[in-house]
């Protein structure tokens, strides 16, 4: 099967799914072919970046090439990366705050040597245009007046590029590393109804001690099919909303925690009063005061887990179980922890 994605194209949930599976098909495929060496995924829980529980973007993974100074010129990876932010948590009992990312997703990256980075950005673009057909005139680069060698390599590219059109701080990338930063542009889409643009990937070129290291890019596919199909929400283009059908407000915000606690426990979190057990905790106590404003039952809740972690493990194992008995010994729970 071929996905032919057209910006104009209505966006159908019974293919969320395929969308995810052909995206990142098509994204190891190209840049395999192009050259770039395929980087093993790390787990969820983050064992080589200290700075963070989980593993929340591709940075994340390729934090020690950075580190290390390890790229060698005209190596080149890739990678398709399962990652988890739990910001949400902050919000899961404001009845007015209603989250437009999800906690768990699916980000693409890229990495190279600095010099590669005119390189890397052909390449991207190529990719955006000619393999996911997105409209070139629908498409931008963003970038900061500040950065002469940024906005130099953008003029050079076949898109238009955006000069200033956001506040400072998003043409600045944080490592968590003491003399590490990061300057970048970004890939903006055009809101074909609105004229708006949304941001759908970033190109970061990493400085280490003020001397450029490392050239990043980034993606997630939830985000960009959100943004390709003009959606408010990038929970609705997110897998758990091939399990629940999406509806924005406490619908959504309560697929959002059963997604997150569903890849949380089956990586093995468990749960304690510190550090990520206590991120599932959280997550678990939201899921059924949500399900309860969602209009969700106990046996809905067990359901949804079993065809969620199916959808994304391709198997079954105690997931469910483990939120049953949460759900049933919760105030007992709560005490021992």
């Amino acid at each position: 099967m071929i996905l032919k994605i057209n910006m104009e194209a209505s966006f159908c949930p019974k293919r969320i799914v395929d969308y995810h599976s052909m995206i990142k098909k098509f994204f190891a495929d190209y840049f395999f072919v192009l050259g770039y060496q395929e980087h093993t995924p790390a787990p969820i829980i983050s064992f080589d970046d200290r700075s963070v529980r989980f593993t929340g973007s591709t940075t994340n993974v390729f934090k020690p090439y950075i580190l290390n100074n390890s790229l060698i010129p005209k190596r080149r990876l890739f990678i398709i990366q399962r990652c988890l932010r739990t910001q949400n948590a902050k919000s899961f009992w404001d009845n007015n705050i209603f989250p437009e990312w999800g906690s768990y997703f699916t980000e693409m990256g890229l990495i190279a040597s600095s010099d590669s980075i005119m390189s890397l950005t052909i390449d991207s673009i190529k990719y955006f245009i000619n393999t996911l057909k997105i409209e070139s005139e629908k498409m931008c680069l963003r970038v900061s007046s500040r950065d002469k060698d940024l906005l130099k390599c953008t003029r050079q590219m076949p898109l238009e590029t955006k000069i200033d059109d956001m506040p400072a701080k998003h043409y600045r990338h944080k490592y968590g590393l003491p003399g590490v930063l990061g300057r970048n542009f970004n890939f903006g889409i055009k809101n074909s109804e609105t004229s708006t643009i949304k941001d759908i990937g970033t190109v970061v070129l990493v400085e280490k001690l003020g001397e450029a290291v490392a050239v990043e890019m980034g993606f997630g596919v939830s985000t960009l099919l959100a943004r390709y199909y003009n959606l408010t929400d990038s929970i609705e283009a997110s897998t758990i909303s091939a399990v629940i059908p999406f509806k924005p407000g406490f619908n959504s915000k309560f697929a959002d925690a059963l997604s997150a606690s569903v890849i949380m426990l089956k990586e093995k979190v468990r749960l304690s009063g510190r550090d990520k057990g206590r991120v599932l905790r959280t997550y678990l106590c939201a899921l059924r005061d949500l399900s309860k404003k969602a209009g969700f039952s106990i046996d809905d809740i067990l359901q949804f887990a079993v065809d969620y972690e199916e959808l994304e493990y391709k198997k079954t194992s105690f997931v469910a179980d483990k939120i049953l008995y949460f759900l049933e010994n919760k105030e007992k729970i709560l005490v021992q922890i």
